[in-house]
């Protein structure tokens, strides 16, 4: 069974928190999929955040090659070997850009697509999100 886990993309402070730091400032996964900050003491004092401010992005409890766990919304780099059946035959690495879909399972897109079933892989390396690296995206459509 996998681990569960959020981390979130606030877009008023257009930055990443990590699920360890939602955490520690005691956030919370509501049923409807907002995050709500817990006040203990005053539960009046406690907010909610919408998706439209703050988006949870799930942990697909997958890693890359250097053991970086893999969420919703990161860009992968995945490099593949090609054999041509030239005479002679050759063989190249073709890389792609992948995105992580909030819609996909990651796991089954890979076995499908790929062949591959892959709790990690060396083939497969985080390389940003689309949130904080969108340029990554404009240079795998280039």
């Amino acid at each position: 069974m996998r681990e569960i886990k959020f981390r979130a993309w606030h877009f008023g402070q257009n930055r990443m928190f990590s699920a360890e730091e939602m955490t520690n400032d005691q956030m919370a996964l509501l049923p409807d999929g907002h995050f709500a900050n817990i006040s203990g003491e005053q539960l009046e004092k406690t907010v909610v955040y919408p998706h439209e401010t703050m988006l949870p992005l799930q942990f697909t409890g997958l890693k890359d090659c250097k053991g970086r766990e893999i969420y919703e919304g990161d860009i992968l780099r995945y490099t593949e070997s090609v054999w041509n059946v030239d005479s002679p035959p050759t063989y190249s690495l073709k890389t792609r850009i992948i995105v992580v879909d909030e819609a996909s399972d990651l796991a089954n897109d890979f076995n499908d697509t790929f062949g591959w079933n892959i709790p990690y892989s060396d083939n497969i390396e985080v390389v940003g999100n689309k949130f904080e690296n969108p340029e990554l995206l404009e240079e795998s459509n280039a």
